[in-house]
């Protein structure tokens, strides 16, 4: 991997290896002897999926440097391409390391040059960890020390001497490995004598993700492109380390002097969620990787690994360091990846090697529970929700444990019914029932009309506002009054802004909008509340989650999603990771699931698809959504008085398809009922004609960089005799505009919203649109 920064600074890692930091070019025209610094030449960045350009500008030359990280290859290539008016050289300049990620060490680095090979040899006492870094067009470099690492920057210098017609060109290239000099040379003279061939691979690659995995087609082409973006991101996850395998780490950052590159290294909570925005883009073999790498690593009494380092084949990771299991929530969202994948894709054998650690985590997460009331522990399983701040001490177990728990439960009571297994079954069905009862009484609060945060270790509800409510509410398992009553809390502007949801309240004495678990915005955090309000039919708070994640995308990291922001503005704070997989997968799971209303349960070869599209989007394509083998696509359109599908299936003999859309407030079918069930054994058209209801759209809420929240948002809509009522919170002393078109209007109209307050602050309102007189319906 290389981790860098738009103005040409990076590191690169060959897992699990830093080979070195602070790589620079400075450019040296004719007639001078100052190097021009290439950051202060940068002028613009080319992002594409396989590789990053960058372009350095000077009267007197052009340069083109495309960074690139193969995808099977132990080792990372850097290209040049120069247009220059005169000679020209580039001076690459950088500081070795040859450092594993943390925790393990090496001792003994050092880094010499081979005139012959034109490269440089970074590597220790015993040549077993070694990386090559050179190029053939290298004309000379440093003489460092052969016994240890330069203090100074390690250079090399490339000559261009300019040719009319031509672009000059070198390539650099870093290979690297842990088992001796002979696999990283091999590696090296492969990333050179097959350069074209490894970048068409690439392409091919990212050719495969774009064409292969589901996409879709809205009126909103940022929405589209993220989703591109996304597939990628979660893609750069996959991570094949020589001394531990293949599985999903958590998200990557410069390291800068350190070790620790971001979260990359392989987390257990983090690839269970990624898991399910995998699973829904038909990415099958990547799920099943990660789930088969944390199975490998199960505990003996049956916990799914937390983390576990690059490093961990070199050191005691699991005896000499605390991490490795220290949370709770990772064998309950295991299973329910493990669950999720099998609904997915039917895989009978893969399913048969998972279910022994299915069974084993099972039987911890029911020993992890002291009281029998169905629900995970804190205290005698470890960290859920929050692993700092103030809360922390106070949990005896909290609300992410207590839906994680009851979903697990009806997860294993499904997968034992699959398998034949009643008494099991029998008891998980108990079991899930405990754990909901305990969610909507014990985690009620009356007082406040909320699910609560935790209950204390005496016994008490911990009501902190935080969104981690939202996680049993988006499984089903609160009661619709308390679920929309609690949702009307996370939706207000103390927990939600612009870009995204604060992880506790900008009102809580606790708030601090830098502290990662007391104030800050996680895109993760969106992911839960957007599922959440998508299942109890309120599509508006949930888009505008969707949208945020899609802006996101396109702000900061280009095309990846940063881990945390302030809780104040939109801004990543200063330890934010910038390409954070869970952050991908927030955008991704509640546009496929929840506003597309996809859901698939391929052993039984039954597809549902149920949109809850933007009130005015005239419809929406998908591409590719996976029922195991078969693949299906969708073109649904809406108009006010009538909804239109057409399904083409290929392999979708014996699918059963459920289509069950979302409607407008107060629309009715006309001579068809819904949901309508059809075989997709041909290609399938169903026109529904509908009596119109009510359109309600508010003004687009984006995120701008630098900025505190502005938009206004609808927290949910309902009817009555009186009309389409809607809830909507906005900036006080501000007036702000929804659309409108009701069962007679021609087209939409304006209604201005006018919220009184002093500026500064938010305030709620409820608004009514009056129905159509009686001549008029």
């Amino acid at each position: 991997m290389i981790l860098g920064s738009e103005d040409g600074g990076f590191e690169a890692w060959v897992y699990p290896m830093k080979i070195f930091h602070d790589f620079r070019l400075a450019f040296v025209t004719k007639g001078e002897l100052r190097p021009i610094r290439g950051a202060d030449l940068a002028t613009r960045v080319v992002v594409r999926p396989e590789w990053t350009t960058i372009v350095y500008v000077h009267p007197a030359f052009t340069v083109r440097e495309t960074l690139f990280a193969p995808t099977d290859e132990p080792g990372v290539l850097v290209d040049l391409e120069v247009d220059a008016s005169e000679p020209l050289t580039i001076v690459a300049s950088f500081q070795p390391d040859l450092e594993p990620m943390w925790p393990a060490g090496l001792g003994g680095q050092y880094c010499g040059f081979d005139e012959t090979k034109k490269r440089f040899t970074i590597s220790e006492s015993r040549r077993r960890f070694v990386a090559y870094f050179g190029s053939p067009e290298v004309a000379r470099a440093t003489d460092a020390p052969a016994h240890m690492l330069p203090d100074s920057p390690t250079e090399m210098a490339i000559d261009f001497t300019p040719s009319a017609g031509t672009v000059g060109t070198a390539t650099i290239a870093v290979a690297a490995s842990t088992h001796g000099t002979a696999e990283a040379d091999a590696a090296y003279e492969r990333l050179l004598a097959k350069r074209s061939e490894i970048y068409s691979a690439a392409i091919d690659h990212a050719t495969q993700l774009r064409e292969q995995l589901l996409s879709i087609h809205t009126p909103e082409e940022e929405i589209d492109l993220a989703l591109e973006w996304a597939k990628v991101a979660l893609d750069r996850g996959l991570v094949n380390n020589p001394d531990l395998g293949l599985g999903l780490i958590a998200g990557l950052g410069p390291s800068g002097s350190s070790a620790r590159p971001g979260f990359g290294w392989f987390f257990g909570g983090d690839a269970a969620w990624n898991a399910l925005s995998l699973d829904a883009l038909g990415a099958f073999d990547t799920t099943r990787a990660a789930l088969g790498f944390l199975a490998d690593r199960q505990r003996d009494d049956g916990k799914i690994p937390h983390e576990w380092s690059q490093s961990a084949g070199m050191v005691h990771w699991v005896d000499d360091y605390p991490y490795a299991y220290y949370h709770a929530d990772p064998p309950a969202e295991w299973i329910l990846a493990v669950n999720d994948w099998w609904r997915s894709t039917g895989d009978v054998r893969g399913m048969g090697e998972l279910w022994p650690a299915v069974r084993k985590a099972y039987d911890f997460i029911r020993r992890a529970d002291t009281d029998g009331d169905g629900v995970l522990e804190n205290t005698s399983a470890g960290y859920g929700a929050m692993e700092l701040g103030a809360l922390l001490p106070q949990s005896f177990e909290d609300v992410l444990l207590a839906g994680l728990s009851a979903e697990c439960h009806r997860a294993i009571a499904q997968l034992a019914a699959d398998l034949k297994d009643d008494g099991l079954r029998a008891i998980a069905e108990a079991q899930a029932s405990l754990a909901r009862n305990t969610v909507n009484e014990r985690f009620w609060d009356p007082a406040t009309r909320t699910i609560g945060f935790a209950i204390g270790k005496k016994g008490e509800l911990i009501t902190e506002p935080t969104p981690w409510p939202a996680v049993p509410i988006a499984f089903g398992c609160v009661d619709d009054e308390k679920a929309n009553a609690t949702l009307d809390r996370l939706a207000a502007a103390d927990l939600r802004t612009d870009w995204g949801t604060r992880v506790v309240a900008a009102t809580s004495r606790l708030y601090s909008p830098l502290h990662y678990n007391q104030g800050t915005v996680w895109p993760f955090m969106g992911g839960y509340p957007a599922l959440a309000e998508f299942r109890m039919h309120r599509p508006y708070a949930a888009f505008d989650l969707i949208r945020s994640n899609a802006r996101l995308t396109f702000l900061f990291a280009r095309g990846m999603e940063g881990e945390v922001f302030s809780g104040d503005r939109c801004a990543p704070t200063s330890e934010a990771v910038p390409h954070q997989l869970f952050s991908s997968g927030s955008f991704v799971a509640p546009l496929v699931r929840g506003l597309l209303g996809i859901s698939v349960d391929a052993p039984r070869k039954r597809l549902r698809f149920a949109p809850q599209i933007p009130a005015f989007w005239s419809g929406v394509s998908v591409q590719r959504v996976r029922v195991g083998s078969a693949s299906i696509d969708f073109e649904y359109r809406r108009e006010p008085t009538r909804v239109h599908l057409e399904v083409t299936a290929r392999g979708g003999a014996g699918v059963r398809l459920v289509f069950d859309p979302v409607l407008d407030p107060g629309a009715e079918t006309v001579g068809t009922t819904l949901p309508l069930e059809v075989a997709l054994d041909a290609p399938v058209k169903v026109d529904v004609e509908l009596h119109a209801g009510t359109r309600l759209d508010p003004e687009p809420v984006y995120p701008v960089p630098g900025e505190t929240s502005k938009g206004i948002r609808v927290v949910r809509t309902w009817r009555d005799s009186t009309g389409l009522h809607a809830l909507v919170d906005g900036p006080a002393g501000s007036t702000r505009k929804l659309r409108v078109q009701g069962p007679t209007d021609v087209s939409p109209r304006d209604v201005v919203v006018a919220l009184e307050g002093s500026r500064g602050t938010y305030v709620r309102k409820e608004i009514v649109i009056p129905p159509p007189a009686a001549s008029e319906k």
